[in-house]
């Protein structure tokens, strides 16, 4: 009988090799679970859009000085101009940043806005209405330009007393034809300074807002019967430049629309009709 033939492994097996399990495979991720790589941008305050603005990961460290400052401000009682006009820039500043770094445009990310205004308003309200010979009332309304485009908004009693207080601080003073050289000149860029407020709270995204646009007049009513010629004159000019751009710039569409515009030419001849009457 033959002998059976024993079958020899192709590779044999060595005692000492330790027996593992097969390798696994892992499946591959779908583009929804793969995660992008999150790199933090430095901000800069020039910068036309927002780089990662989903990746907000706090202020940078030249943010957290421009917050230390800020902070720093807030707390004391500082009345050097030079210390004033740095806080402002400050703001805007910081301000910016909110605008373009953080995903929802707020300035909570970086610090409380209702402290910001009512210092605003107190820097303003501590200006000088017998003449003007600093920059800080302009400086303050560039601030607010730019707290106004950041989250949470300027609305209601809050905007009503910041624009009481510009209007107050600037129809007050000595009139123009008073002003001479340098103090004209800041006299001049200070009302163009007030105008492109006005406009920027009016058109928030390019869209006007008619509930900010009413509120301003409202707060413009009572300036434009002044006993004073010239705090009259520039009542009834912030009015005349609102009805002028607003008409200009946008086509009116519904009832409502029409109302608010029907209120400011109303308010326009009004005032104009009270002036010629004055003047005769």
């Amino acid at each position: 009988m033959a002998e059976e033939v024993r079958k020899v492994p192709l590779k044999p097996i060595r005692a000492w090799e330790e027996t593992r399990p097969p390798r696994r495979k892992s499946p591959r991720k779908s583009p929804q679970q793969q995660q992008e790589l999150c790199v933090p941008q430095p901000f800069h305050a020039d910068s036309p859009s927002p780089g990662n603005a989903s990746c907000f990961m706090g202020p940078d460290w030249q943010e957290k000085e421009t917050l230390d400052y800020i902070n720093t401000f807030l707390k004391g009682n500082e009345q050097e101009e030079a210390k004033k006009l740095e806080f402002l820039d400050r703001v805007i500043t910081i301000s910016r940043a909110a605008l373009t770094r953080h995903p929802e445009q707020n300035l909570a990310a970086f610090l409380c806005k209702a402290l910001l205004v009512e210092k605003i308003k107190e820097l303003i309200d501590l200006e000088s209405v017998d003449s003007l010979t600093s920059g800080v009332r302009q400086e303050a309304m560039l601030a607010i330009m730019e707290l106004s485009k950041v989250k949470p908004l300027l609305r209601g009693t809050e905007l009503s007393s910041l624009i009481t207080v510009c209007f107050s601080s600037v129809f007050s003073l000595p009139p123009a034809e008073t002003n001479q050289g340098m103090e004209a000149a800041l006299y001049n860029n200070t009302l163009n300074t007030m105008d492109e407020l006005l406009k920027t709270l009016v058109c928030e995204d390019e869209k006007r807002n008619l509930v900010v646009l009413q509120n301003i007049v409202e707060v413009l009513l009572p300036w434009t019967a002044s006993k004073e010629v010239h705090v009259r004159l520039r009542a009834v000019g912030r009015i005349t430049w609102l009805t002028k751009f607003i008409s200009g710039q946008h086509k009116f569409k519904g009832v409502e629309e029409f109302r608010v515009l029907g209120q400011l030419v109303g308010c326009l001849t009004l005032c104009s009709a009270e002036q010629e009457q004055e003047f005769c």
